[in-house]
């Protein structure tokens, strides 16, 4: 297991993700105001998802510039580095594990245990788990097309020696 983000990994993440320097709903484009949209969670910078007491404290209402965003984001990180060192019993070379913390960062810990790319890659099935990258392509119900290009991304990524 590497077990580990790298620094290149970090960076790929928060490309895919965007800085957004004011709170927006995710699954949503920035830059329509919040109340008037119908979806989404409360996020900021790097995909931080607001929790319940950071929302109810507005410590993020004037924004938040992008080193406080990429501290946070690194704290994000590295629950979900955790939950993949935790679930993971194959060993990964970086890339792997660099795409796999990609994935579980967009798609959460909770789908991500329950996944057939996690039963697939524990088996050993490489291939198999690979291809499960593109069963993570819906959002608000619908093919998302940037979800589709990011799956491919991070499968690509998994593959690479």
């Amino acid at each position: 297991m590497v077990g580990c983000l790298s620094e290149e990994g970090l960076e790929d993440i928060a490309g895919k993700e965007g800085f957004v320097a004011f709170v927006y709903l995710d699954g949503e484009e920035p830059g329509v105001a919040i109340k008037d949209r119908k979806t989404g969670r409360p996020t900021v910078g790097f995909g931080h998802l607001l929790t319940e007491a950071e929302i109810a404290q507005k410590q993020w209402a004037t924004g938040i510039t992008r080193d406080a965003a990429k501290d946070l984001f690194r704290r994000d990180l590295s629950r979900f580095e955790s939950d993949i060192n935790e679930r993971v019993t194959v060993r990964l070379n970086q890339n792997q594990y660099d795409a796999l913390v990609s994935l579980v960062f967009n798609i959460g810990t909770g789908a991500f245990s329950r996944s057939t790319l996690l039963k697939k890659l524990n088996a050993g099935d490489f291939a198999g788990a690979a291809e499960q990258f593109g069963v993570w392509r819906v959002a608000n119900g619908k093919v998302d097309k940037r979800l589709v290009k990011r799956r491919a991304e991070e499968a690509s990524l998994f593959l690479r020696p």
